[in-house]
């Protein structure tokens, strides 16, 4: 199941400010793709524009599954996505906000809804409210929930931000378990983020 993305001459401007500029690249299913910048270069607006949250405001981007084309309303039952703007619903425990998410994504083969608190590291936290778990808890929740889900794009923004060294341990053991047969790609100003990249794009 191959996804590729294309982006041709892309601009994105918020008010009068150009955040992005004529950005042209073809993504495809394979290796991770990183992109890289300081903090305000874009790379978040850029992930936005590749999800379909954004329109570009001028240039093309092209979206195809298996050769037919997607446009960028329909992607959502293809795409996973983990970014800071993105919370959590913490009125729900860690088994409730499992079975939430599932409800409208497939689980990765090989995995099963009871283990997947042992595979975000939170086994005995099931019952306890997102509300009450640290920055570094809900980074596991969020991630955990968007690589584990069958999708095959997969796109992080700045994905160790809130992890400790055994959370970022994790984040890379876990990415490493199930990249395979998707598009991935990870915007992050931490290189470390990015090091299981075929292809490092600086912005």
């Amino acid at each position: 199941m191959a996804l590729s993305i294309q982006l041709e001459r892309v601009y994105k401007r918020f008010d009068r400010e150009w955040i992005i500029k004529d950005f042209s690249y073809h993504f495809q299913t394979g290796a991770p793709y990183g992109i890289w910048g300081p903090n305000g270069s874009g790379k978040s607006t850029l992930l936005r524009l590749i999800s379909g949250h954004l329109s570009a405001s001028r240039g093309r981007i092209e979206f195809r599954f298996n050769q037919q084309n997607l446009a960028a309303s329909s992607l959502y039952p293809y795409l996973s996505i983990c970014a800071p703007y993105i919370d959590p619903i913490e009125e729900l425990s860690l088994t409730e906000a499992i079975q939430f998410h599932f409800r409208f994504k497939k689980l990765r083969a090989g995995l099963d809804l009871s283990v997947l608190p042992q595979v975000f590291q939170l086994d005995g936290h099931q019952q306890r409210r997102i509300a009450s778990f640290s920055s570094g808890m809900r980074q596991r929740v969020q991630l955990g929930l968007a690589i584990c889900s069958d999708t095959p794009l997969l796109l992080l923004d700045e994905p160790s931000v809130t992890l400790d060294e055994n959370g970022r341990d994790w984040l890379q053991s876990l990415l490493r378990q199930q990249r395979d047969d998707r598009l991935v790609i990870i915007a992050s100003n931490e290189r470390s983020d990015l090091a299981q990249c075929g292809t490092i794009i600086e912005i």
